[in-house]
């Protein structure tokens, strides 16, 4: 029941209708969702294969079962150790030439997919984008791509297609034209690689694996801070995006979310779920690793102790100064018995450098998204004009009204052929990474927490205050 209607309000949606119910409508919106499942098709055809290749060459198991094989080819009599070369051969052609271009392939599907998408889906004449706030402003250049962490609210399942959307930016082309131009072997545009941190994965695709993690798993699966570091130095240069909320919210999910804040004692919010915690903590420590955040507090702690152990040792070795047996211990305790007679040293550290090319984006980027229908109304009531127009809606005239929705793919994939438009707000905060990279994990839910108030604030002024010029 719950996958029914898990289908029913997010792929169908309540309100999916075309337009024209004529055979044409129908055949162009049919020919649109086979393309894109093509594309799906094909993605997790070749995904599945590039996972196998990389058990048999990268996994525990396969390391150990080649080794076994290779061991068991050296036992054959005089050719053995020929084979066994040979065999070694093989494994690193498919590691260090195969593997590599097999994940090429791989992202170059992800990106054609996710080109075809936001086209069928969000870049037609019947969605239209409010954008306010701070422009978003991310290196991608091919040559210096940087990693930028993403957070918003989630307000359908076509926020992860919304999110690519911003991200790929105003482009000139679309799949087809990607597809012949790296076919020709000709340069367009770069498209930034944007990965999702959620249900346990980091995936940007509808693949196997992440519908099985949604199935399988509740909203609280995390990613840890290592497992998004080995991404990154194995992947390169990443957007990461995150919903925070990780379910989408629904009129459901709303009330029970009221019931539970008033039993743990959690502030009430009416336009956002509550957020998880657990990736973008781990995001962001992950990300204060890479810059050297973390050691460096390490080092201001440890010097800080290296001092207060200096001016004991002098004390100690003063001959005039009085000094009493406790100091002595702590003395002894943190640099043992040898410390009180070894001559000090001063040894300049050299900081370590990455070994990877990971560049991190200054900010985090806070995107506030809410979708609204423009629909057909009579009255002034809740007419969404300006107070000054008010007198020119006559009572018996339809005028537009807007009203919150939680749109569909299928509603979204078929909004080319629907009467009624839809409007996207999107509101967009920046802040600087630096000062969260410093705060611990309590201070880094406590500033989501807050984040999340100011955006339930937010999105309550965007509804009072939503006019139609």
């Amino acid at each position: 029941m719950a996958l029914k209607n898990t289908i029913r309000t997010h792929i169908v949606g309540s309100e999916f209708q075309l337009k024209n119910n004529d055979l044409s409508t129908l055949l162009r919106f049919l020919v649109q969702l086979f393309s894109l499942a093509r594309y799906l098709l094909i993605y997790n055809i070749w995904s599945c294969k590039t996972w196998l290749v990389e058990q048999s060459v990268e996994s525990k198991c396969g390391i150990w079962l080649a080794k076994m094989i290779g061991r068991a080819l050296i036992c054959i009599p005089f050719v053995g150790e020929a084979l066994a070369r040979a065999f070694d051969r093989i494994i690193a052609a498919v590691k260090f030439k195969k593997l590599p271009l097999m994940r090429r392939i791989k992202q170059f599907l992800e990106t054609l997919f996710q080109l075809s998408l936001v086209d069928l889906t969000l870049r037609n004449a019947n969605i239209k984008f409010i954008q306010t706030g701070d422009p978003l402003q991310i290196e991608t250049s091919p040559d210096k791509p940087q990693t930028a962490l993403l957070i918003a609210n989630h307000r359908s399942i076509m926020d992860y297609t919304l999110i690519n959307c911003l991200v790929q930016g105003d482009r000139p082309f679309g799949a087809p034209e990607y597809l012949w131009s790296l076919l020709k072997g000709q340069n367009l545009q770069y498209i930034p690689k944007l990965k999702f941190v959620s249900w346990g994965r980091i995936s940007n695709m509808p693949s196997i694996g992440f519908i099985a993690n949604i199935m399988m798993k509740d909203e609280n699966a995390a990613i840890s801070t290592s497992d998004v570091e080995s991404f990154l130095k194995q992947e390169g240069n990443q957007i990461l995006a995150m919903f925070p909320e990780v379910n989408v919210l629904t009129p459901e999910l709303r009330l029970v979310q009221r019931k539970l804040t008033k039993d743990s004692y959690l502030p009430m919010m009416n336009n956002v779920l509550y957020p998880r915690f657990k990736n973008f903590t781990s995001t962001v420590k992950c990300l204060a690793h890479l810059q050297h955040v973390e050691k460096s507090r390490k080092v201001r702690y440890l010097r800080k102790a290296v001092t207060r152990a200096s001016g004991m040792v002098s004390k100690v070795k003063h001959s005039k100064s009085k000094v009493d047996a406790e100091e002595i211990a702590q003395v002894s305790l943190f640099l043992g018995e040898d410390g009180l007679d070894a001559p000090t040293v001063n040894v300049a550290t050299r900081p370590k450098l990455l070994k990877t090319s990971l560049r991190i984006d200054p900010f985090v980027w806070d995107f506030t998204i809410v979708y609204y229908r423009a629909k057909l109304s009579s009255g002034r009531e809740h007419a969404h004009v300006h107070k000054l127009e008010l007198h020119r809606i006559d009572e018996e005239n339809d005028h537009y009204q807007l009203e919150q929705i939680t749109p569909s793919f299928l509603q979204l994939l078929g909004s080319r052929f629907q009467d009624s438009p839809i409007l996207i707000r999107i509101h967009l905060n920046k802040y600087p990474l630096s000062n969260l990279m410093k705060l611990s994990d309590r201070k880094l839910e406590s500033w989501l927490e807050k984040t999340w108030l100011e955006k339930d604030l937010m999105l309550d002024s965007m509804q009072k205050n939503v006019k139609i010029n």
